[in-house]
């Protein structure tokens, strides 16, 4: 696992996994509990019982993100939240992004490149996105 810090902060602000070889025994959380969105990776031994998560008001500052790749190879790119270059990488099937900060980009390095975004929402664009000027 990779961390990325912002240089300004000193907080962790994109993390990336590789699912495929992280070790763990029934749970590995990839996020810290007061993040605005969870992911772990959870060996499911027997069952989940049935549930329902209650409903009530959360406060969310920003959009958080993950991109896991489902195929293919993506090269990201990871900035600081002044725009400042942090890092590059690339990810292959089984990998994921975590950022809840600064910025980042992506591309396709193979053709048959698919990933799965995930975000805390409600997501609106004209609201919660910001082209860096880098």
């Amino acid at each position: 696992m990779s961390e990325y810090y912002s240089r300004i902060t000193g907080v962790v602000i994109h993390k990336v996994v590789n699912t495929n070889i992280e070790k763990f025994n029934k749970r590995l959380e990839f996020t810290p509990s007061d993040c605005n969105i969870q992911l772990a990776k959870v060996k499911i031994t027997d069952a989940v019982l049935p549930h329902a998560h209650v409903r009530h008001t959360r406060t969310t500052a920003r959009t958080h993100e993950a991109w896991f790749v489902l195929s293919g190879a993506l090269g990201i790119a990871l900035y600081d939240i002044d725009g400042t270059l942090l890092g590059e990488e690339t990810l292959y099937s089984g990998m994921m992004l975590v950022t809840t900060g600064g910025g980042h980009s992506c591309k396709a390095l193979a053709p048959d490149t698919d990933i799965l975004e995930i975000k805390n929402g409600p997501y609106e664009s004209y609201i919660d996105y910001e082209r860096l000027k880098i």
